[in-house]
């Protein structure tokens, strides 16, 4: 009997569209652990919280201190879905490339 050669046929196509996607997913991670330093460095939410005493008038002196927390709360959860967004894209990416091999 012959020896049959089985050969893996490498999908070029599928596999650039998979780097593609994974490096575009790694930078969306970058982009958010960017805009998460630039976050976590702002003073001014310190700053708001230290300035603004307990009981003053929102309409008079600013926000408060839980306006202030409900800023920053609103701001941790959109950093958080755009970090599960960019890992779900590397991931995706990681998977056609494996699958394009």
């Amino acid at each position: 009997m012959a020896k049959e050669e089985v050969r893996a046929r490498q999908d070029v196509v599928g596999t650039t569209v998979g780097l593609i996607t994974f490096l575009v997913g790694v930078c969306l991670l970058a982009f958010v652990f960017m805009l998460a330093m630039r976050l976590f460095n702002d003073t001014g939410i310190l700053t708001a919280m230290a300035a603004t005493p307990p009981g003053a008038d929102a309409a008079k002196e600013g926000p408060g201190l839980a306006g202030t927390f409900a800023a920053l709360g609103v701001k941790v959860v959109s950093l958080f879905v755009m970090v599960l967004a960019g890992s779900l894209f590397s991931s995706k990416g990681i998977h056609l490339y494996l699958a394009s091999r």
